[in-house]
């Protein structure tokens, strides 16, 4: 009997230190109403490579390169998460997700062999958990009514915590 108790003390034990080691990292959701809404509209030319939305630790990157449009969320510091999900025009589905986006590392919003020409939704924040980029989105190639190479328009929120 004295076996059992004492294997039931340390279950207990050990039980409770992991919901401790658990908690201790958690943190109690947070909302803000500092948050800026933002229309995004970019029609640009060939050779048109840059950000078009970001926040610290961020961002969303456009590249026109022969009327092709290549969107991303670009990391420009260390630690960011992001996740991406976007359908082309035959409603095609791709997802992805990083959850270490250090500097230069990317997810893409667009291409990623189902096409270019997508609406999709992206969500981003930075390691220190102080940012967050949130954006809707649709490119098109060789927009038409434009003399525009490349577009993308939408809307985006970034928030400070």
């Amino acid at each position: 009997m004295r076996n059992k108790r004492s294997l039931i003390g340390v279950l207990a034990v050990g039980i409770v230190g992991i919901f401790a080691i658990g908690a201790s990292s958690a943190s109690a959701a947070v909302n803000t109403t500092n948050t800026q809404t933002l229309g995004l509209k970019a029609f640009v030319d060939n050779g048109f490579s840059g950000s078009i939305v970001g926040v610290p630790g961020g961002a969303i990157a456009l590249t026109c390169s022969s009327g092709t449009t290549q969107l991303a969320v670009v990391g420009t510091a260390s630690n960011g998460m992001a996740k991406s999900n976007y359908n082309d025009e035959g409603n095609n589905e791709r997802t992805f997700s990083a959850d270490d986006l250090d500097n230069t590392d990317a997810i893409p919003l667009n291409d990623a062999g189902i096409g270019r020409e997508v609406t999709g939704h992206t969500e981003f924040v930075n390691g220190a958990q102080t940012r967050t980029l949130t954006a809707q989105y649709s490119t098109e190639d060789g927009p038409p009514n434009s003399t525009a190479d490349c577009a993308v328009w939408g809307s985006a929120v970034k928030g400070l915590f």
